[in-house]
């Protein structure tokens, strides 16, 4: 017997997908705005990953995370300029840390926490990755965190401003 679904999960299944497509166009276009500055290049994409991951549900941005990544993955150009393949490139471990981090900024209510969250697991997977490139600690933090400290912070606050702005979660 097949079941169907009523009219009601019908249009929930249709927001919640709308959401993804139109929060995988967002992460798609702000990871095109880079800042050439290394290996790992600076970009709005982190900026975009805090706003889904802090204002959609775990299941929406880890769908929106991955299917960027598929995307990206599959040749489209919807990673910033110059990344070339997922395994040749020194930043696709950011890209895997930004999918896992955004589910989890819903586990705190609190914006700057929930941004550190993610900055965090991002970075992990970032340098892990990163690691494999360089082949030095040091070389890690010089080009995969010391560089974008002050630009994440920058981020957060364009967030927290525009958090204290918009309607409550």
């Amino acid at each position: 017997m097949i079941r169907t679904l009523d009219k009601n999960t019908t249009n929930v299944l249709n927001n919640s997908l709308v959401i993804v497509l139109l929060a995988t166009l967002l992460l798609s276009i702000s990871s095109r705005i880079s800042f050439p500055i290394g290996v790992v290049p600076i970009t709005a994409q982190t900026l975009a990953a805090y706003i889904i991951g802090f204002y959609l549900k775990p299941s929406e941005s880890f769908s929106v995370g991955l299917s960027w990544m598929l995307l990206g993955v599959s040749g489209l150009p919807v990673f910033a300029p110059g990344f070339i393949s997922p395994l040749t490139c020194p930043s696709f471990g950011y890209i895997i840390g930004m999918t896992l981090g955004m589910p989890l900024m819903r586990s705190s209510n609190n914006l700057f926490v929930s941004c550190a969250i993610c900055y965090v697991v991002c970075s992990l997977f970032g340098c892990i990755w990163l690691y494999n490139f360089v082949h030095s600690w040091d070389l890690v933090f010089k080009f995969g965190i010391y560089p974008f400290i002050l630009g994440e912070c920058c981020k957060v606050a364009i967030l927290l401003g525009i958090d204290k702005l918009g309607p409550k979660k």
